[in-house]
Formats: structure tokens, sequence, C-alpha cells
């Protein structure tokens, strides 16, 4: 088993050539291969194109309907795209009225 985190801006071509081509080769060679991304909303988008549009603050504060249908949103695109993984945080949302710091 191996993995490959994908860094930095893409296209959608690129990207997804990119990630078609880690996959034809693992299987090639009979390795199985996982392909990671940070797709985290926000500033922390690696792939411009793809949601989450939001960033997790803002996520926290739309509440659980909305904040469904960007994550379900965002697991489509990255899996269209070739994405077996996104590294993007699963519990760190703020609640509406939540301190940023506790004193």
């Amino acid at each position: 088993m191996g993995g490959v985190i994908l860094t930095h801006r893409w296209t959608p071509a690129e990207f997804s050539a990119t990630t078609a081509k880690l996959h034809a080769t693992s299987c090639e060679i009979g390795r199985p291969l996982l392909i990671f991304v940070d797709q985290e909303g926000g500033s922390i988008r690696r792939l411009t194109w793809a949601p989450p549009w939001d960033a997790e603050g803002e996520l926290g504060r739309l509440g659980g309907a909305q904040t469904q249908r960007e994550a379900a949103a965002a697991a489509s695109a990255l899996s269209a795209a070739g994405v077996d993984v996104d590294l993007a945080p699963v519990a760190d949302t703020l609640r509406s009225g939540a301190r940023s710091r506790p004193e």
C-alpha cells in the first residue's frame, strides 16, 4: 500500500490527469495507492474549483443542514477528481457564540 499527498493549486484537468495516472500506475504494478488532499474550505483549498467553499468557522455558524450539503458536495467533487482521502479536520467547526480560546 502506498500513499501520495497532493499539495499546491491545481486546475481540474491537471488534477484529474495526475490522479488517473497515479491510480493506473499503481494498478499496473499491483500496489494499491491512496491519494490524499487537504481540502478544508475557506483559504485552505488546494482545489479552488471544488467545495467546501466556506471555512470551518462559517460552516459551524451555518448549521447542520448547510454544512452537510457542503460536505456531500466536497466528497462528490473530490471522489470524481480521483481523491481517496481528504485530510480536512472533522471536528474543528466553531459553534455560534463559542470562544476561540479558553480563558
